[in-house]
């Protein structure tokens, strides 16, 4: 798995910075913690 450095799937992070490839790779993995941070954030 590749993480892209611009991309923080952190809930203590506020800004959300994504890439196509780590938006690919995050939604595979982490698909639910992802979804978390947008209903927290947003």
């Amino acid at each position: 798995m590749v993480f892209d450095p611009n991309f923080y799937p952190y809930p203590s992070q506020r800004r959300l910075i994504f890439s196509p490839r780590a938006a690919v790779t995050t939604s595979q993995s982490l698909a639910p913690d992802v979804l978390n941070i947008f209903k927290n954030n947003t």
